[in-house]
């Protein structure tokens, strides 16, 4: 491994000067900066390398000149904490957007600690996953999916479909009868979901890689999300919860959601359900003798479906 990474870096040596080996000078996609220091990067890349075995020292000189054996840079995702990369992770895990956004981009550009710091995050990930801390899960999922760069990184560390699983778990064994807030658990659980639907995504993974018959989970009701067109495709049992989110979403005289009702069945399913009910409610207008009664009604479910109670099921 040492000499093909010999050759390749050989082959590229004029070009070290590039910001990153994956990324120009211009900011990448989901909104995180370019290393501003190409001679930093030069130097924690090659320690790094060196320190994988993939690189002798003698080469890294020869690649770099100001490059010392002795003359690592100190750790910046632990130059805050106390030296510890669980402390970092319970940060990422605690802090604001703002906050866990800085944590991930000191990630990106901490190669020497990048494999421990994902180690550690996926065992935590296992913890809060396995005692269903939905909320917690939830802020670690928001904060990867607004930072894809760092969980592609993440993903040369940890097995992502495994992670997946335990999410899909997690959202499968999840108690609505014994959460105490219902209505406000629903937020986080639409996290989780636009998060699984968006590495899914990402890294084109078929339900098949994500199946498990021990824990008998599935991602089919992801991928099919919007794939059933009509009421009469749904199944008897599907149908009553349908008749039951219909008249809280979309008739003006009922109470509106109620915690019952969200405490009834895993909301998962509506991510079946929605767009249906947007569809027939759309019909409905689109009727002969239609008029302001199916008008206010169908406004009345797309004000429901736009708040963070809902968004997630379209």
């Amino acid at each position: 491994m040492e000499s093909a990474m010999t050759i390749v870096l050989e082959k590229v040596a004029r070009q070290l000067d590039f910001v990153l080996p994956f990324q120009s000078t211009m900011d990448i996609d989901d909104g995180s900066e370019a290393e501003s220091n190409p001679s930093l990067f030069r130097t924690r890349f090659l320690h790094a390398l060196v320190k994988r075995d993939l690189l002798s020292p003698s080469m890294a000189k020869a690649l770099y000149n100001d490059w010392k054996e002795d003359g690592a840079l100190p750790s910046v995702l632990l130059q805050d904490s106390t030296g510890s990369i669980e402390e970092v992770v319970e940060r990422l895990l605690l802090s604001s957007p703002e906050e866990q956004r800085q944590v991930l981009a000191l990630f990106l550009k901490d190669y020497d600690q990048q494999g421990e710091f994902a180690k550690t995050l996926h065992k935590r990930f296992e913890e809060l996953t396995e005692s269903l801390d939905l909320f917690s899960v939830a802020s670690i999922c928001e904060a990867l999916v607004n930072y894809l760069s760092a969980f592609d990184v993440l993903a040369l560390y940890i097995p992502i479909p495994q992670l997946l699983q335990r999410l899909l778990v997690l959202v499968d064994n999840l108690d609505w009868e014994d959460i105490d807030d219902p209505q406000m658990a629903m937020t986080p659980l639409g996290t989780v979901i636009l998060f699984l639907q968006s590495i899914i995504g990402r890294y084109n993974l078929k339900p098949t890689a994500l199946e498990s018959k021990e824990k008998s989970i599935s991602a089919e009701y992801l991928i099919q999300a919007g794939s059933v067109e009509s009421v009469s495709s749904l199944s008897s049992d599907e149908e009553a919860v349908y008749n039951d989110w219909h008249r809280a979403l979309f008739d003006v005289t009922c109470d509106g959601v109620e915690d019952s009702l969200v405490r009834s069945r895993n909301p998962k399913i509506l991510l079946k359900l929605a767009p249906v009910l947007m569809s027939e409610a759309i019909s409905k207008c689109r009727s002969p003798g239609a008029g302001q009664d199916e008008l206010a009604s169908l406004r009345n479910g797309i004000n429901y479906l736009q708040e963070p109670l809902l968004n997630w099921t379209l």
